[in-house]
């Protein structure tokens, strides 16, 4: 890491350098190839010599051969044939060494059979492999070149490589590898730093509310063609896609317990060891009894079970119930206490086939009270909150053509204002089943949810209906979250863009004020992609996430700096950038050092001109970012107390200069609100000095839990946890 931050501190322009080509072997595919047999005879045929096929560690089904019918130029090129990606993605490659304070550029050219996805990358050689350049790209029967861009700041061992994560043909041509110098510094956006600039997702808040408990329309589709298919409750789901199961979900108007409909659930065939689940998560505080029950009828001899299971591993269960179904209505319940984070999935279970209904349920604590708003508002100041993961996709708002389920989001904005926060990004799309155009397309979101919709008419409608009902509440609209992974968005990037300028068309003319984030990727190549079809011209904002897990949250600034290498090649330099997405750490990550790492993320977006930072998420400790909140959600983490003191810190105040000197000390200088000068002030490698200008008095030094001490002399001693250090005038906001 220390190579690293040591690349960080001299700007050198990264403009019309003379480029340096790195010597690929055979970057032409041309013969002599080789044959290949590995992963018991799984991995056959020939690769073109210099390559290296690469793919046994992952289980991959793979054919190799040389083509000589069209290639991209010379002799020849290479076929692949991905039968089966395993466990991994198919991967050939071929390694050298890489040298930090250059941009590299990666590129080849490929064609592919229709539905052909595959990847560029430049690869860490060794452990843990990181991506450090990386695109993906749908592919097309015509050659097209593939090229990715970025600053190296370490010097170390890597690959050169072409994958593919999922079945596909495609042919490969003329590689090319080449690096120009450049290094990077902060790139500030000086001025006024407002609570704005504070983004956060809190998505656990919304779970701790308990919806529809009495299975009321709108109902919304979980499948079509698919082994678990029909249409479930507002705000419940199946939770049966880990196991083989065939089930049918509908909705029972015929003599309901309650309201104008039930639950029915026909469960076809269960699997030995699997189960329809049908669920909802809620979160409460942990420690307590809870119980929950519902009314169920059925098939005669069903089994069924009311549970209350953690809904993060190991999955345990809190409290389980086998229900005696028969023709008539009967209530059923399940105590237990809650332990863990207070994360629970509400279940009604079968692990058999039957035919069942279910209706009025309830979720109530220990006196008797129904459970909601278990997990509180966050008690640290921001001033953007993210709506992503929090139940407002379109699938969410409109689960049948022209009937709306308005609740979630209302519920949202609701306390977004209650709780001070200026600001909402609302995060579009994810079509809901009936406008999919490909329904049997399934996420975590819904049926149909990561394909574009089959007629734009249906995208407009949406886009109108929310810009309309949240007109001068909502003023922040984003076009798609992570449409790099297929997790999230199936469709071409034309077809991104044409809904890019739809949603910008209309949510104008709703409002001029109105303020049009891009579809936001999490790899530079896709971001190429998006602008070189035009996406551009129609967005105020350009987006990206980053997530720097166990490294350092500094190695932000790298992935910031080489989103503006491509802004630039479009001439958007200018364009504001925003990381709608992101954290550090995990839940390895020690409590001292989480509340550094939270503290130094958000300082780093600031360094390298992020106009607002979205931290992911305000909770529990996850395998993407440190915890704010131990389980008790009450109870706040070190983490959480430091973030409330760089609010604190920073809320409005100008930022004046940002900048890493030779030994490493990044610094935030700024002029406080009594117009008092203050520097924040860190070394993410450990410990060094730093001489302070003659020119500012500092005083004191406040520490991110808020103990001060006072400042001797012009040298500080520096260490990789931020302080501000303030002068006799200033005073901290309360």
């Amino acid at each position: 890491m220390k190579s690293y931050l040591l690349f960080l501190l001299t700007a050198l322009s990264a403009g019309a350098q003379t480029s340096t080509a790195v010597a690929l072997a055979n970057p032409g595919f041309e013969a002599p190839y080789q044959s290949v047999n590995g992963n018991g005879g799984k991995i056959t045929g020939q690769t073109a010599s210099g390559w290296t096929e690469n793919s046994a560690w992952a289980n991959a089904t793979v054919q190799y051969a040389q083509e000589t019918g069209n290639p991209h130029s010379g002799a020849s090129c290479q076929k692949i044939v991905v039968v089966s990606a395993g466990t991994g993605e198919m991967q050939l490659l071929q390694t050298f060494q890489l040298h930090a304070g250059n941009i590299y550029t990666a590129s080849t050219w490929m064609r592919g059979l229709p539905g052909t996805t595959a990847k560029l990358r430049v690869q860490q050689g060794s452990s843990p492999y990181a991506a450090l350049l990386e695109t993906d790209v749908a592919l097309a029967a015509d050659w097209q070149q593939v090229s990715i861009e970025g600053y190296i700041t370490t010097s170390e061992s890597a690959t050169f490589m072409i994958a593919a994560g999922s079945p596909g043909t495609l042919w490969v041509d003329d590689a090319a590898f080449s690096y120009r110098p450049g290094t990077i510094s902060p790139t500030p956006n000086l001025g006024l730093i407002s609570p704005s600039f504070f983004g956060m997702h809190v998505a656990n808040f919304l779970e701790g509310q308990f919806w529809n408990p009495g299975f009321e329309p709108p109902f919304h589709e979980v499948g079509v063609n698919n082994a678990i298919s029909g249409v479930v409750a507002a705000d419940w789901n199946d939770n049966s896609s880990w196991s083989a199961v065939t089930v049918t979900y509908s909705e029972d108007t015929d003599q309901p317990h309650g309201g104008s409909a039930a639950q029915k659930i026909s469960a076809l065939s269960v699997p030995s060891g699997g189960a329809v689940q049908l669920v909802q998560q809620i979160g409460v505080v942990p420690g307590a009894a809870y119980t929950l029950s519902a009314w169920l009828r059925g098939d005669t001899g069903a089994r069924v079970n009311l549970v209350m299971q953690n809904a993060n591993a190991p999955y345990n269960w809190y409290a389980s119930t086998p229900a005696s179904i028969t023709g008539n209505w009967q209530q059923f319940s399940a105590t237990g206490i809650v332990g863990d984070s207070g994360a629970v999935l509400l279940m009604i279970r079968a692990d058999a086939p039957g035919v069942f209904s279910v209706d009025d349920a309830a979720f109530t604590d220990a006196s008797g009270q129904a459970v909601s708003g278990g997990v509180p508002w966050p008690t640290a100041g921001f001033g953007t909150l993210r709506l992503w993961d929090s139940g407002t996709s379109w699938t969410a708002l409109e689960p049948q053509k022209g009937v709306w389920n308005w609740a979630p989001l209302d519920t949202w904005v609701a306390a977004a204002a209650a709780h001070g926060v200026g600001d909402i990004l609302l995060t579009l799309g994810q079509s809901p089943g009936w406008a999919s155009s490909s329904p049997d397309t399934v996420n975590y979101v819904g049926a149909g949810a990561p394909a574009p919709p089959a007629n734009i008419q249906d995208w407009r409608d949406y886009i109108t209906a929310v810009a309309q009902r949240y007109k001068g509440r909502i003023r922040y609209y984003e076009i798609w979250n992570e449409p790099n992974d297929p997790t999230y968005y199936t469709g071409t990037v034309p077809q991104l863009a044409q809904l890019t300028q739809e949603a910008y068309q209309i949510l104008k003319a709703a409002d001029p004020g109105n303020t049009v984030v891009a579809p936001v990727p999490y790899t530079t190549g896709y971001l190429d992609q998006l602008l070189a079809a035009g996406v551009g011209s129609n967005v105020d904002i350009l987006a990206y996430h980053i997530y720097t897990y166990t490294n350092p949250p500094e190695q932000a600034a790298q992935a910031l700096a080489n989103v503006r290498l491509v802004m630039a090649k479009y001439g958007l330099d200018k364009m504001p950038l925003w990381d709608t997405e992101g954290a550090s750490g995990d839940t390895t990550t020690p409590l001292d050092t989480a509340a550094k790492y939270i503290a130094r993320r958000y300082l780093t977006e600031l360094a390298f001109g992020s106009i607002r930072y979205d931290w992911y998420t305000w909770g529990k400790a996850s395998k993407f970012c440190v915890g704010t909140e131990q389980d008790d959600p009450r109870v706040l983490t070190p983490a959480a107390k430091a973030y409330g003191s760089l609010f604190g810190w920073l809320a409005g105040s100008t930022l004046t200069q940002a900048a890493i000197d030779d030994a490493g000390n990044w610094q935030i200088w700024l002029t406080r609100p009594d117009a008092s000068t203050a520097l924040v002030v860190w070394n993410p490698t450990g410990t060094a000095q730093l001489t302070l200008p003659p020119s500012f008095a500092a005083r004191t030094s406040i520490d991110l839990f808020g103990s001060a001490k006072s400042v001797q002399s012009r040298t500080v001693t520096v260490t990789d946890s931020p302080v501000l250090l303030i002068t006799p005038r200033t005073r901290l906001r309360r």
